[in-house]
């Protein structure tokens, strides 16, 4: 654990230990959310309003050709995630996140360099 704070991946190790407890949690959720046979497919429960079941089964009925509510849901997330560029938009929060992880990398290496000048009197006081 020391060595990913010593590398800047981390602040501290509660955060490391924070973040790891998540992944531990969201693999879980997800290994547990497994539909057997389809190795592909995750099934998750989503709380919708009443109206709006209401519209997804008369969308299943009326333009999807029967389907029923969870699959009429799963349709439009699709098409959601498509339209808005969801892995674009999580492929580019994840470079940022990286790209400040360096930073603070670089800074605090900055802040080593300045300190030792300082101590060794070649900047000034």
């Amino acid at each position: 654990m020391d060595s990913f704070v010593a590398n800047g991946e981390f602040r501290s190790r509660s955060e490391l230990m924070r973040e790891a407890l998540r992944e531990f949690l969201r693999s879980r959720a997800l290994a547990g959310a497994m539909i057997p046979g389809d190795a592909d497919t995750v099934e998750i429960s989503v709380r919708i309003r009443r109206d709006e079941l209401e519209t997804f089964a008369a969308y299943g009925e009326l333009v999807a050709n029967g389907a029923q509510p969870p699959e009429v849901a799963a349709q439009l997330l699709r098409r959601g995630a498509l339209e808005l560029k969801v892995a674009e938009l999580v492929a580019g929060a994840r470079q940022s996140v990286h790209r400040s992880a360096e930073e603070r990398q670089q800074l605090k290496g900055l802040r080593a360099t300045g300190a030792e000048l300082t101590r060794r009197g070649i900047v000034g006081r």
